[in-house]
């Protein structure tokens, strides 16, 4: 090429640097449905927690309202045994009708350990689940409020992206269309940028690796596009 450095180098490195930022804007606005999508899912997940824990304390009722029904029961099979004494005429019968009242009286018995134990329970679930409660509404509330500010920022990297892509046909609009043939070219065997990097003794700033002595000379007298020898990037020497 017939321009100098100067000239075809910083219009090049002015286009690398509007590609970059469209490149940054893409990524983030990107990167925004996802992140909302692992807000939502963590939404659900400590919904269903606290779901959950409502349930348990729900079945735990239930057992306890069957231990209080089958109490009921016991206590009117009771009554039941005792109207039947006063009836019999028979010491047999009527010892056998007490042994039932007995053995009804044990039933009773454990079936209201069982109703306290349950209650003991149901009382500390209970207090577990109001802090859960608490706690599960305040995070849901930050989340949702990220989710916002999310949403917010897509809005923001959509006009950013927008502005940066303008900039950027406006850059590729001063170079010099077989550089921009070149450049393109490029950009699409890296796929990443930077796209254009400095030679650091001898070495290319964007692999890290050493050029050849044909790359490094040929990059100094900065008389046209050098790619790298082993990434395939555009190479100067300042």
């Amino acid at each position: 090429m017939e321009l100098m450095q100067a000239d075809w180098l910083s219009k090049l490195l002015i286009l690398q640097d509007r590609d970059i930022r469209c490149d940054n804007f893409r990524r983030q606005l990107d990167a925004v449905p996802d992140m909302i999508a692992k807000e939502e899912r963590t939404i659900s997940e400590q919904r269903t927690n606290l779901e959950n824990a409502r349930e348990e304390i729900l079945k735990l009722e239930v057992k306890r309202k069957e231990h209080e029904g089958e109490i009921e029961d016991i206590e009117a099979a009771i009554v039941r045994y005792k109207t039947q004494q006063l009836e019999v005429k028979k010491n047999e019968e009527y010892a056998a009708l007490q042994h039932e009242i007995d053995d009804a009286g044990d039933k009773v018995g454990r079936a209201e350990d069982q109703v306290l134990n349950l209650m003991e329970i149901l009382e500390q679930k209970n207090e577990l689940l109001a802090v859960l409660e608490k706690e599960t509404l305040e995070n849901i509330d930050l989340l949702q409020a990220h989710i916002a500010k999310l949403e917010s920022s897509k809005e923001s990297y959509l006009e950013d992206l927008e502005t940066a892509v303008a900039e950027r046909d406006e850059a590729r609009a001063t170079v010099d269309p077989e550089l921009i043939r070149k450049y393109d070219f490029v950009k699409k065997q890296v796929k990443r940028g930077p796209y254009i990097v400095e030679l650091s003794g001898g070495k290319c700033s964007g692999c890290h690796l050493k050029v050849s002595g044909d790359v490094d000379s040929s990059a100094r007298k900065g008389q046209d596009i050098i790619r790298c020898n082993n990434c395939g990037r555009i190479v100067y020497s300042d």
